[in-house]
């Protein structure tokens, strides 16, 4: 009996040590920063929150730059009043028009105040007879066609273009004719005078032009005829900044053009009797 005890108790820790090696202990879970589950759970509580309220759960980075800068706002010009064109003194311009021996070889002189022509005169005929081939080639000899008279009311002129009271705004309350007009003449490909143009600008963007050019008939054959047309362009241009205020309104305007203010008689005697 007292020798199967020992035999008893070495096969009791034989089976006990294979036992605890077939079957080892379960490994205890890695110990767990109470911080680091704090912040874990501030984070869920926050994405819950956001899945109820519904708010978008991109990536801050992804936010970012699906987020445009913000364009520079580009600075905004001052309006600038349109400039006034004007001459400062008056002025006058002759040209001689066509060519000698033709019916329509003549001199004319413009003047800038009011841009009127105030004298014409027809190179083909003279103030007297006999003269010399150096005389007639005077123009102070030629015809006078048209003439400019001083009167009361200052000096008279042809082809003028006057503004009516509802036009006033357009002028700026300036007298067409009699405003200084800038004043530019105008030749041919070969340097021959061909005509002139005025400019005047009274500062509130509107911008009148007038042009008068010698432009020449066709003959019936096609030919150069040596006869000129006196062509006179008007032009009226709003050069204003759009949305300004001070600029005239759109509206009808009425305008009057006096082609002949004065032209000299023929006979020293009246054929009728006058007023």
């Amino acid at each position: 009996m007292e020798k199967r005890v020992p035999i008893a108790l070495f096969l009791c820790f034989l089976v006990t040590l294979v036992w605890v090696w077939m079957s080892p202990p379960p490994e205890q879970p890695a110990t767990q920063d109470p911080n680091a589950a704090a912040d874990a759970f501030n984070v869920e509580q926050e994405s819950s929150a956001a899945l109820e309220g519904g708010a978008d759960l991109a990536p801050v980075e992804a936010q970012a730059e699906a987020t445009p800068e913000a364009a520079p706002e580009e600075p905004v010009a001052p309006s600038v009043a349109p400039a006034a064109v004007a001459a400062e003194q008056p002025e006058e311009l002759t040209l001689t028009l066509g060519r000698p021996g033709e019916p329509g070889y003549v001199q004319a002189v413009f003047s800038n105040r009011g841009a009127q022509l105030v004298e014409l005169r027809s190179g083909n005929f003279f103030d007297r007879t006999g003269l010399t081939a150096e005389e007639q080639a005077d123009p102070e000899h030629w015809l006078h066609l048209v003439d400019s008279v001083r009167t009361p009311a200052g000096r008279t002129g042809s082809l003028l273009w006057v503004a009516d009271n509802s036009a006033q705004d357009l002028t700026g309350g300036a007298n067409l004719a009699g405003a200084l007009w800038e004043m530019e003449r105008l030749t041919t490909a070969d340097g021959r005078d061909r005509g002139v143009e005025f400019t005047f600008a009274p500062g509130n963007g509107a911008v009148f032009t007038k042009r008068i050019e010698a432009v020449e008939r066709a003959s019936v054959e096609g030919a150069a005829s040596g006869s000129y047309d006196l062509d006179v362009t008007l032009g009226l241009a709003n050069q204003a900044a759009p949305g300004d205020t001070a600029a005239p309104a759109p509206r009808i305007r009425d305008f009057l053009v006096r082609t002949g203010a004065v032209m000299q008689p023929e006979y020293e005697e009246a054929f009728y009797q006058g007023p």
